[in-house]
């Protein structure tokens, strides 16, 4: 069914995506490619966001500046209806303050014209109004809505994507996962013996005493990367086969393993092709760099991965970038922490109260059904 309107007229808020979501649907997309924002002064930036997502997906744009006060909605909306008169125009209700959705609502519902309400929550939308509401009940979204362009309509940009190592070795992964009480310690002292895991060096030889000790207890993890390629050692050396090896012992693995858990869930459940490594930024901000990512029902989900010891690392400061990220991207971005060695009490604690979801430990052996089901609540 096509719902035959001419343009969109939209209340530009914080809630920018609901603007976005039903223009970017065929079904209700209007179809002289016009969209027409009611902005206020305060949200002149975010209406420069939406605009240039909007053009970048081919509508021609055109803004309308008002107050946030009744009468001033009231007037611009019916003096632009009435100079627009012998077209459709569809009034999309979700944004703006309440006085200045109720206002251009009364102007459409008297004139008889199409409003709707956007349930982002449930990616569906609502006609309102004397007529329409009797006419249509509730609808799906489907708006096809990349990542790139989510982030972008809340002023944020990304960057390419890290080329990603082809290295992937799901014996290993799941020797760990399964006996992830045997090595999640294994795996923080060879982390400690090696240091910062992401620089270029290989090898490490001349070990101190105490590292000859380490060495000693980490053995069963050592012969278990020989077995596997990635690296060869004696008693006071340590080599690894090339900068990927040693990235993806030291943690990458778990990227990669969360990233194939994303990628096999069915794409009715999710949207896009989940990212790895993927940085955000917005203007005038510190980069954040998301190590899984992916939209589900129009709302962003990110996962941080940590192979390392909380309490050591700082999880105070972990749960802050989490939560930093959690709000970077607009209203309802999801954001989970996948932890491989089981996180204490507070840190949990502190997690739920920011609306943090925390996977740990043994439980990586579901993941797949907790991400499932966290996309779901």
């Amino acid at each position: 069914m096509n719902y035959d309107f001419d343009a969109h007229l939209c209340l530009v808020s914080a809630q920018t995506a609901p603007n976005l979501l039903p223009v970017l649907d065929a079904k209700f997309a209007p179809k002289k490619k016009r969209v027409v924002m009611l902005v206020t002064p305060e949200e002149k930036a975010r209406a420069e966001n939406l605009g240039r997502v909007l053009k970048k997906n081919g509508f021609t744009v055109e803004s309308l500046p008002i107050e946030n006060s009744f009468m001033s909605v009231h007037n611009v909306v019916l003096e632009y209806l009435s100079m627009h008169e012998h077209e459709k125009i569809a009034l999309n209700a979700t944004g703006g303050s309440k006085i200045m959705a109720f206002a251009a609502y009364e102007v459409f519902d008297e004139l008889d014209l199409p409003i709707f309400y956007v349930r982002k929550d449930r990616n569906s939308l609502t006609f309102l109004g004397r007529k329409f509401s009797k006419e249509f009940s509730e609808l799906p979204i489907d708006s096809g809505l990349t990542l790139e362009d989510y982030l972008d309509v809340y002023g944020y940009s990304t960057e390419q994507e890290k080329k990603q190592s082809s290295l992937n070795k799901p014996t290993f992964v799941k020797e760990l996962i399964n006996d992830q009480e045997k090595y999640a310690d294994l795996l923080g002292t060879l982390n400690y013996l090696v240091q910062d895991p992401r620089n270029k060096k290989l090898l490490f030889k001349g070990l101190s005493k105490e590292n000859s000790e380490n060495m000693k207890k980490v053995l069963p993890l050592l012969e278990l990367c020989k077995e596997q390629g990635l690296l060869d050692f004696t008693s006071d050396r340590i080599e690894f086969k090339n900068v990927e090896a040693r990235i993806y012992v030291c943690g990458g693995w778990l990227e990669t393993y969360v990233h194939d858990i994303v990628s096999s869930i069915p794409p009715d459940r999710i949207q896009t092709r989940p990212k790895q490594n993927l940085t955000i930024k917005s203007r005038g901000n510190v980069p954040n760099e998301l190590d899984v990512a992916f939209l589900a029902k129009d709302t962003l989900f990110a996962i941080e991965c940590k192979t390392s010891n909380l309490a050591r690392e700082g999880a105070g400061d972990v749960l802050y970038r989490m939560q930093t990220v959690s709000k970077a991207a607009g209203l309802r971005t999801q954001a989970m922490l996948v932890s491989y060695r089981k996180p204490n009490d507070d840190l949990k604690w502190r997690a739920q109260d920011i609306g943090i979801e925390i996977v740990q430990g043994y439980d990586l052996r579901r993941l797949k059904e907790r991400i499932q089901k966290w996309i779901g609540k």
